[in-house]
């Protein structure tokens, strides 16, 4: 009778829930240890739900700082000045699409909005999840363009893996199993890689015909599939070249030697961050990591010149 009464109440309580207001519910959310919140006011929902949103991520940074591991000396000069206020702008970037778990009540509607966003707090092991499972995601694709010769690829998703590592808030306990089995530190083994493709390509002048420079790229002594790069053409730097089955034409300025120049591979793709919002933001907290490997001499003549 007892288990049949439970069940009961159990049954009844989400139209006890339904049956309270708006502002009852919001009460009981900030009453309950177990959610984080954030309140906002404007005059449209809009504007207080976006003024909510970030009440609550204020407060879910504060809940975690004491869990991120932040290396100062990555962080950009214009992104903070201290491990706090750096650790409140990694969190802001998880606003754009991975905080699906939030929810809101409009408490009063326009036009003296009221909103109230929340979460519980045992969601926040799941957003930071997400962004590993990402950071893996984009290793495993690089691993998969680097066999194929797509070492513009390879060399995108190993640095974007590299960008959001340093936005977790432990990057050294995220681990990659190789081939041969080992579990390497991510943190230590992406750069590796990196460091190792770009000394594994070569760029060869194959022909010269006034100024423009016929080029061929190769990557394991194979030609590359596809690989991105910007030329010295006696002025300025290229816009971004596409070489494609490992050859490429440039075009140099009039008077520019084209018998020796100098190639810079493209590792970051900043422009293409665009297609993941968490991903530019993360970028604009951390500076850019600069590999000398990118940038190579190229010489025109027999092989033992080059």
């Amino acid at each position: 009778m007892m288990k049949q009464l439970v069940i009961s109440l159990l049954l009844l309580l989400p139209c006890f829930m339904m049956a309270q207001s708006p502002k009852q519910r919001a009460e009981a959310v900030k009453a309950d240890p177990e959610y984080l919140w954030g309140e906002g006011y404007g005059e449209k929902v809009t504007d207080a739900d976006h003024e909510a949103l970030a009440n609550l991520m204020s407060k879910i940074s504060v809940q975690v700082q004491s869990d991120f591991t932040i290396d100062e000396r990555e962080v950009s000069g214009a992104a903070g000045s201290d491990a706090q206020s750096t650790i409140q702008n990694v969190v802001r970037t998880y606003s754009h699409g991975t905080l699906k778990n939030t929810q809101n009540i409009i408490v009063s509607p326009a036009p003296k909005a009221v909103v109230l966003r929340y979460m519980k707090r045992s969601e926040l092991e799941k957003v930071f999840k997400e962004r590993e499972d990402k950071a893996l995601y984009y290793v495993y694709s690089a691993v998969t363009a680097e066999k194929t010769g797509r070492i513009d690829a390879a060399l995108r998703y190993f640095y974007w893996a590299s960008c959001l590592l340093k936005s977790l808030q432990n990057p050294g306990d995220v681990k990659y199993t190789t081939e041969d089995g080992m579990k390497v530190p991510l943190v230590m083994w992406i750069p590796e890689q990196i460091r190792t493709i770009l000394s594994l390509l070569k760029c060869e002048i194959t022909k010269i015909e006034g100024q423009e420079v016929s080029l061929l790229f190769t990557y394991k002594d194979k030609p590359v599939t596809s690989l991105d790069f910007h030329y010295w053409d006696g002025q300025n730097y290229s816009n971004i070249c596409s070489a494609k089955d490992g050859i490429m034409q440039v075009e140099m300025r009039p008077g520019a030697p084209t018998n020796k120049f100098t190639i810079q591979y493209e590792y970051e793709f900043q422009s293409q961050m665009r297609q993941d919002p968490e991903l530019e933001l993360v970028m604009y907290i951390f500076n850019t990591v600069n590999y000398k490997e990118a940038t190579v001499t190229v010489l025109s003549g027999n092989k033992s010149e080059q």
